[in-house]
């Protein structure tokens, strides 16, 4: 497809999933903890590959704390609470 957009699931330079109408921010979901990408053989346990996948967000945990509070207060449907999370765009 000419000129159309690739469909990227997962956006390291946000840390975000998307998810076909909704991008989740991962900040929250992991609990400022980083992703493990990682390449095992499963049949006897030695990894080939693995790596943490750090972003800079996940280094400031009381900025997402503080909206998740937000969000906790929101009375709003569940559209407003995901997007006062920042996981509805």
């Amino acid at each position: 497809m000419r000129g159309a957009a690739p469909l990227t699931m997962m956006d390291f330079g946000t840390y975000r999933a998307h998810l076909g109408f909704m991008a989740i921010d991962l900040c929250l979901v992991v609990s400022s903890q980083p992703l493990q990408l990682f390449i095992k053989d499963v049949d006897t346990g030695d990894y080939g590959y693995s790596a943490l996948v750090w972003h800079e967000r996940l280094l400031y945990p009381d900025q997402n704390a503080a909206k998740a509070r937000e969000a906790a207060k929101s009375k709003g449907g569940i559209s407003g609470r995901l997007r006062s999370l920042g996981l509805w765009s």
